[in-house]
């Protein structure tokens, strides 16, 4: 099936369908962060200040949303994406002193393995099942433990595929299904929803392949202009994944609205949160419309959403 925009509405079914905790209101969807505390279900949409506001709930908690660039913002937001999507290629993956490493990873999976759709949800429910088993007992995942059993795992499968507008895409050998991912196309963005992989492949590079894959079709399909991979957190784990194949923290602007009390709360008891929240400068951060640098360690991919 082509890649083709899903629109908010059935993004923000898809993730309550996911146990997400997902309000609509004032025109936006918004994701309950931690209790009391919302941010947009698409994290990277802008919205003017005053433009909207977060939900009721959120009255003894707060809400944040990206701002328009040039327009007046107390905070801001740093998620990890790929910049100047529409010139990758395997030579411009990562910076040059780690670019000979990255083929060569890149052309040794091409070489094991086969890209290629998952087109129905029977065909992933059977076949990713026993992927995504294997991805949990060696990751310890424990979120959405559901998807465990044959039935769990089937009811995910008709929920990913009932917009009919997600890609999911697998690492085949010898017509063995390896690893999955997963992406939406929302607003002009390609969002990474979902990878997992059985721990054959992930000695082989079949991560590194997935990623190479979407990039292409990022850069070869008319309709995406970016690449949002995920929220910036630590730097470490699949942050660092990102980072050390040529991905960026971008810091958008935003406005932030919080609860006078629970701000003071955060002071005390989670001042590197509160400071994160309002927007402290992690390393390699990059403001919107600067050059590309990727970070600087080799991390693992592995990532069920």
């Amino acid at each position: 099936m082509p890649l083709a925009e899903i629109s908010l509405e059935d993004y923000a079914v898809l993730e309550r369908g996911n146990s997400e905790r997902v309000v609509s209101s004032n025109g936006v969807h918004w994701r309950a962060i931690r209790p009391g505390f919302y941010q947009p279900l698409a994290l990277f949409a802008e919205y003017p200040p005053g433009s909207t506001r977060g939900p009721a709930s959120s009255w003894f908690g707060g809400w944040q949303h990206a701002v328009p660039p040039g327009m007046k913002s107390n905070s801001s937001l740093k998620l990890i994406g790929f910049q100047d999507v529409k010139s990758y290629s395997i030579d411009t993956i990562v910076p040059a002193r780690k670019r000979q490493k990255m083929r060569s990873v890149i052309k040794g999976a091409q070489k094991r393995y086969e890209v290629r759709e998952i087109a129905t949800a029977a065909q992933f429910a059977e076949e990713a099942h026993p992927v995504y088993l294997d991805f949990q007992q060696r990751t310890g995942y424990v979120c959405m433990t559901d998807r465990l059993t044959p039935e769990g795992f089937a009811a995910w499968a008709e929920r990913l595929f009932s917009p009919g507008k997600i890609c999911a895409m697998g690492a085949y050998s010898e017509s063995r299904l390896h690893a999955v991912t997963v992406w939406y196309l929302i607003q002009g963005t390609l969002v990474f929803a979902s990878m997992f992989s059985s721990s054959e492949s992930q000695r082989h590079g079949v991560s590194d392949l997935l990623l190479h894959h979407a990039r292409l079709t990022a850069a070869e399909h008319p309709d995406v202009h970016s690449i949002f991979a995920t929220r910036f957190r630590s730097g470490e784990g699949l942050d660092q994944f990102y980072l050390h194949r040529g991905a960026v923290v971008i810091s958008k602007p935003a406005w932030l609205q919080i609860n006078w009390a629970a701000d003071q709360l955060l002071r005390v008891f989670k001042p590197e949160a509160r400071q994160a929240l309002w927007g402290a400068e992690p390393a390699a951060v990059v403001e919107e419309g600067a050059s590309p640098e990727a970070g600087s360690r080799l991390g693992s991919q592995d990532e069920a959403a």
